[in-house]
């Protein structure tokens, strides 16, 4: 017999599960050599070793207990066998504290106590290795040894008559003591340095408390956890012992005056880290109660800790966006030619400026969602604050740097860089709180844009009125030759604007049709020309229709977005050619439909070239504005920007 048991326990020898067959015939089944887990079944262990040797009557209640000595049950110690030791130690401990009160009898019981002690000390020594060793079968027994000790400590409360000095021994609530223990034990053993890259010593101590949290309790549910009775609540008993050592770690930590990166770590550590890493890990997930776990930080030390963050974020982008801009405007004021990336002027300014906005809102989704909405209104306020001093800082450079070699190079590369912060600011403040500062950015924006345009398009515009002047005067109303003029001095002018990003380029195109089609339409109708024949009549039709196909040809080629001014000119042309009262209202009624905006001295304009209409007739046409009302416009304004005098 004593081979067999030698066989069954050799202590983490690693070997299969024995059937009682293998158990009988003392084999095993494993190859030779190699080791695997196993985890022996108790049931088979109980039936061959956990021995009531009973001699008489069954239905007798005089129980003699045969074969349970001091020596046998120290042998079972020393081979591991604690369950069997455990039960076999409470019966002789119940036959020693009965009512003989010999000398045998007390001799005995200074057996069973220092057995006790033996039994004792290696149970709970396996209990607090436990936490790293993957012996099961040994954390088997010494779990169910403790678990016969609570028994008979339950026994002996409830039931038994015998006095007994030792009882009860207490086994749970040493076994919590020991897991306490053995969790403080292995917090000590943490390395001092155990990441390399970690900003600083408070990180680095954090994440290694995490790791052993994680590993720990990891090998606690698969290794350990199927050994204990739900009563004891093992994987959650374990938690709070480390809980407690984060909380001791944190506490001690939060006596000094932390960095501004300990403060950005500890808040990550306490808001996402330790509850969505490492308590949300999927083996420790629905194993570990959240609720029974005191939060890391005060509510007060956390409010302290995310204001002093929030502020220094803010400080920290606001610091390094200006610092950008800096360097930028020192750039236009040296005249030199700014560098092109396809083709196009570049800058690095928007980027520079975006990361930094970026990397502010980024670092606080790693804290918390609460943290980051509390700190995006405050970001973006310095974004428009910034669209302000951008803009202020362009306005003094254009006013003092007007015969700048490279003044239009520089205009461009500011318009491409206001291009670019209005793409993403059309792209990412479309929160709720961040609207009002979205309309600002890009009302400041469009300013600044409107201001490069208009330098930009300055002369040319200028040299056009010369033009412009031609079409007024004499009978050279709306030739064919001076209109080909203006279209071939415009694509000449655009032709080296091709470094402005295609966007831009085609706002610079609709503003250039935008105004030839309104000085065009403004010379016209304040041109005092007077026609009666009807084929004069029809000649100023056709030429104005020959100006308005120039323009359309032109700018169509060009992908105008002003794709609206098109029909424009062709209607007033129809105006002027029509004789017929009845289809001058219809063609008005039209363009009031298409521009709403025309008023009644701009169709009086028009009107006042036909001069063979009458009053009555002039005011029945007129007459078509009434029902126009307040009707809003298709188009975007257009004759409302057309002064007459």
């Amino acid at each position: 017999m004593s081979s067999n048991i030698f066989n069954v326990f050799k202590m983490c020898a690693g070997k299969q599960p024995l059937t009682e067959n293998d158990i009988e015939h003392g084999t095993s089944r494993d190859p030779p050599g190699k080791k695997k887990h196993r985890l022996l079944h108790i049931k088979a262990i109980k039936k061959l070793f956990y021995c009531k040797r009973t001699t008489g009557d069954p239905n007798n209640q005089q129980i003699i207990h045969e074969n349970i000595t001091a020596e046998s049950i120290q042998r079972d110690i020393d081979q591991k066998l604690f369950s069997k030791a455990s039960n076999d130690l409470i019966m002789l401990e119940q036959e020693c504290y009965s009512n003989t009160d010999d000398e045998l009898h007390h001799e005995n019981k200074k057996k069973v106590e220092s057995l006790y002690k033996v039994l004792e000390d290696m149970v709970f020594t396996v209990i607090k290795d436990s936490i790293t060793m993957e012996c099961e079968e040994l954390i088997e027994q010494a779990v169910q040894a403790i678990l016969e000790q609570e028994k008979e400590d339950n026994r002996y409360i409830t039931d038994s008559k015998d006095y007994n000095p030792e009882r009860p021994r207490k086994w749970k609530q040493k076994w919590i003591s020991t897991v306490k223990e053995s969790v403080n034990d292995r917090v000590k053993e943490l390395p001092e340095d155990e990441t390399n890259n970690s900003s600083s010593s408070l990180s680095q101590s954090f994440t290694s408390l995490g790791k052993i949290f994680k590993k720990d309790l990891t090998h606690i549910i698969y290794h350990l956890k199927q050994h204990y009775p739900d009563d004891f609540d093992v994987c959650n008993s374990y938690a709070q012992h480390y809980h407690q050592a984060f909380l001791a770690h944190t506490n001690t930590i939060t006596e000094f005056e932390l960095s501004d990166k300990d403060i950005f770590f500890l808040l990550c550590w306490v808001h996402d880290i330790y509850p969505n890493v490492i308590l949300k890990d999927p083996p420790l997930a629905g194993n570990i109660d959240e609720t029974r776990l005191k939060s890391l930080l005060s509510p007060q030390k956390i409010r302290d800790y995310e204001s002093s963050y929030v502020s220094t974020e803010v400080f920290t982008v606001k610091t390094w966006i200006n610092k950008s801009l800096d360097l930028e405007a020192q750039l236009w004021n040296v005249g030199k030619e700014p560098e092109k990336l396809d083709e196009t002027y570049h800058t690095e300014l928007h980027i520079d400026v975006l990361q930094n906005f970026s990397g502010g809102i980024r670092r606080a989704m790693e804290i918390s969602e609460r943290l980051t909405n509390r700190l995006k209104p405050l970001l973006a306020a310095e974004l428009v604050e910034f669209a302000k001093r951008y803009k202020s800082l362009f306005e003094e450079f254009l006013e003092k740097n007007k015969n700048q070699q490279n003044l239009r190079p520089t205009i461009i590369v500011n318009m491409n860089c206001c291009w670019n912060f209005r793409d993403f600011v059309t792209h990412n403040f479309n929160d709720a709180q961040l609207q009002r500062h979205k309309e600002n950015m890009n009302s400041i924006l469009l300013e600044f844009e409107d201001l490069g345009y208009n330098v930009l398009l300055q002369s040319l515009f200028q040299e056009l009125k010369s033009h412009f002047k031609k079409i007024s005067q004499g009978n050279g109303l709306c030739s064919y030759k001076v209109m080909s003029e203006i279209i071939e001095k415009v694509e000449k002018y655009i032709d080296p604007l091709t470094t402005l990003k295609t966007s831009c380029h085609q706002e610079m195109i609709g503003r250039i049709h935008f105004y030839l089609v309104t000085e065009y339409v403004t010379r016209l109708m304040k041109k005092k020309v007077c026609l009666k024949n009807m084929d004069q009549l029809k000649t100023l039709a056709n030429q104005i229709n020959e100006s308005a196909k120039m323009i359309d040809d032109f700018f169509s080629s060009q992908d105008s977005p002003r794709v609206w001014l098109i029909p424009l000119i062709y209607k007033i042309a129809e105006i002027i050619r029509l004789q017929d009262i009845g289809a001058i209202q219809i063609e008005v009624a039209a363009l009031v439909e298409e521009y709403s905006d025309v008023g009644k001295k701009h169709i009086e304009g028009i009107l006042y070239i036909k001069g063979n209409l009458s009053k009555q007739e002039v005011k029945s046409v007129l007459n078509i504005l009434k029902y126009n009302g307040t009707k809003a416009n298709k188009n975007p304004p257009f004759f409302s920007l057309i002064k007459l005098s």
